[in-house]
């Protein structure tokens, strides 16, 4: 008879397997279970349980398991009662984490679909503020120019009045070409530079697009930036986010330092 034997051994509890796909993993069909009555195997009544993918086996699949188990239990040697408790146990924490586990994805979920309308808000209060900026005068932080053989002037703000430093003027590999002192009057945060295109190595600089960084008497840290004055002509809408348009460039809404409300 041991040749028959599908599903179920005679005395060996639920907890006895390494896991639930080891209850169905001999058999391509869970129809045969052990007799009640002499340990001979015969058919029965197994609804529920199913073969075609043990590993997705539910709390229903492992009711259903227990409930044939004490129904074919061997008469002669009867479940023990702390392992039936056990077995209860282990049901209970089967459906416990289950119902964490649907829990924590409708929670995901939830969190996803909020992200998604913040995002979405958060672009339309955005285009919203930018289109409220037509016409007006503003200033823009602006950290590149061009060169082109002549000097290039430039407007710089310092983050402190009166403050002094330095202006880093970077080629496309973010090398810097040239250092220039550079001093704010007694109380004002502004001044005018011009760069005369030459590299700190007395070498004439090759026409191209550069970077300007204001860095502090240390040459370490920020302290200012070059800008630009205009009026908003336009909005562009990128991917990336609203562009105001001020004398025929895009700057990024986060480059605002300066709103002039009454224009």
């Amino acid at each position: 008879m041991a040749g028959m034997w599908s599903t179920l051994e005679v005395g060996k509890s639920v907890s006895g397997y390494d896991k639930l796909s080891d209850l169905t993993s001999t058999s391509t069909t869970a129809n045969r279970v052990v007799s009640s009555t002499n340990g001979i195997v015969s058919n029965g009544d197994t609804t529920g349980f199913s073969s075609e993918n043990a590993d997705n086996l539910d709390k229903n699949d492992f009711l259903n398991l227990l409930v044939t188990q004490l129904k074919n239990q061997d008469p002669m040697s009867p479940q023990d009662n702390s392992a039936f408790v056990s077995q209860l146990a282990q049901f209970s924490s089967l459906e416990t984490n289950q119902a964490v586990s649907t829990s924590m994805k409708g929670l995901s979920d939830n969190m996803n679909t909020f992200m998604s309308l913040q995002t979405v808000n958060s672009s339309s209060t955005v285009n919203a503020a930018a289109t409220s900026l037509l016409g007006k005068a503003v200033r823009v932080a602006s950290d590149t120019i061009k060169y082109t053989g002549s000097p290039v002037d430039m407007k710089i703000q310092m983050n402190t009045a009166g403050d002094t430093g330095y202006v880093a003027v970077k080629n496309s590999a973010g090398e810097v070409v040239a250092y220039d002192r550079i001093e704010a009057d007694k109380g004002e945060t502004t001044l005018e530079y011009t760069w005369d295109g030459m590299t700190d190595s007395d070498a004439k600089a090759t026409n191209g697009t550069y970077t300007v960084e204001v860095l502090d008497d240390s040459k370490t840290s920020a302290a200012g930036c070059s800008y630009a004055d205009g009026t908003v002509d336009g909005i562009r809408y990128t991917s990336d986010g609203s562009r105001l348009v001020i004398n025929g460039s895009n700057y990024q809404l986060k480059n605002l330092l300066w709103i002039d409300n009454q224009a």
